[in-house]
């Protein structure tokens, strides 16, 4: 049997605010720069994650706290989060049994192709586009605005000592 240790894992990220500056902050750039359902996905994921983070930092002395109701809290301070927990949800298991946010569809206005054929998997293609987020009242809101906030959020959260 192989001794596992989750920190060999973490490609040199040693605590929540290593995870907001190498992972995070790229997949904004990222995001921004070419909108596709591959980088919306990542960002989401990074934005969702940095939750576990942050909880399982034994630095900041919070590992005994309940996953959930930490979550929660974070929820509450930044709605948008219950938005990005289901985009992540989905695009980490295609469905998302326990929805947090009111979100309902995404929608995409096509914008531009991206076409790579030096890949040793044969020619890929991706296509950039503007999302919105349709809510349950029916209000579209633009997934770069959704995203924003929950930046917005991070960066204050990370801005403040610890």
């Amino acid at each position: 049997m192989t001794n596992h240790n989750p920190e060999q894992l973490r490609f040199g990220i040693a605590n929540a605010y290593n995870y907001w500056i190498e992972i995070i902050q790229p997949n904004w750039i990222i995001y921004g720069n070419t909108p596709t359902p591959r980088s919306a996905f990542n960002l989401a994921i990074s934005l969702w994650s940095v939750i576990d983070w942050i909880r399982n930092d034994p630095t900041r002395g919070i590992q005994q706290l309940h996953k959930k109701e930490f979550e929660n809290e974070f929820q509450r301070q930044c709605p948008a989060l219950s938005i990005v927990h289901d985009l992540c949800t989905h695009g980490k298991h295609y469905t998302v049994s326990s929805p947090r946010g009111d979100a309902t569809v995404t929608t995409n206005e096509l914008t531009g192709a991206i076409f790579c054929f030096t890949t040793p998997f044969g020619p890929v293609s991706e296509q950039t586009a503007n999302f919105d987020i349709v809510l349950a009242s029916g209000e579209r809101r633009p997934l770069d605005q959704i995203f924003r906030e929950a930046m917005d959020f991070w960066y204050t959260y990370f801005s403040q000592p610890r």
